[in-house]
């Protein structure tokens, strides 16, 4: 991997992050080599050790100073990113310095969105904007979050033969509804003026119908949403 503008790579500062925990002897997860091709852990927290960013075990000021100014190493890690590797996210935080690593992080997700689009690959974009869902909801964003799940449900009607809503979108739909404490007809038009205009599929399941599904769940009619689903037109 290449350094992010500072003298470390990715994988040295995600090191850091688990540094005090396998010194103390907690063994080093397969992850390292498998995903970030780090074949000793040892040596690499030796490594830093030499270069100041630990000492006897524990991290110094340096590199507590280093993970708090890389959030996004852990963050990436820890998340379903997409196709937003480790890596990649390193160059584009070079190439915007002083820009939040979140900003960056969904300006890569609108380009990769248009990107498939434009390729005609629905499904990756329909996971993209999964993703999108769930970021906005770490942000509080709520109203937004659910419009942009809204999104994913109508893919997933659209994509499938015969669908079957995941249980994780429907719980998502429920405690996003929730959390947003909207009306019900105001639910109806922001979903409506959200999912009118989007890119063309299979015309199994309309913007009308989608939206009567999504209401269903929301406000705990379940028998009623699932009845809705199309099971093959």
């Amino acid at each position: 991997m290449e350094k992010s503008g500072q003298e470390l790579t990715p994988q040295e500062i995600l090191m850091l992050s688990y540094l005090e925990k396998y010194a103390a002897g907690t063994e080093p997860a397969r992850f390292w080599s498998q995903k970030y091709n780090v074949e000793d852990v040892p040596e690499m927290i030796a490594s830093l050790e030499q270069r100041g960013y630990a000492s006897g075990g524990k991290l110094t000021a340096k590199g507590r100073e280093m993970i708090a100014e890389n959030e996004y190493v852990l963050y990436i890690h820890q998340h379903n990113a997409q196709d937003i590797t480790l890596d990649t996210m390193a160059k584009l935080v070079a190439a915007n310095p002083g820009r939040s690593y979140r900003d960056i992080m969904w300006a890569e997700y609108n380009r990769l969105c248009g990107e498939y689009i434009r390729q005609g690959q629905l499904g990756l974009y329909r996971n993209v904007r999964y993703t999108m869902s769930q970021f906005l909801r770490e942000e509080g964003r709520y109203k937004d979050a659910l419009a942009m799940l809204s999104e994913v449900v109508y893919y997933d009607i659209n994509w499938d033969s015969s669908p079957i809503m995941p249980k994780g979108i429907v719980r998502g739909i429920k405690e996003l509804s929730k959390q947003c404490a909207m009306s019900e007809n105001d639910m109806i038009d922001m979903l409506t003026d959200r999912l009118t205009g989007l890119p063309p599929m299979h015309d199994r399941c309309s913007v009308k119908e989608t939206v009567c599904i999504i209401v269903a769940y929301a406000t705990g009619h379940d028998d009623i949403a699932t009845k809705l689903i199309p099971s093959g037109k």
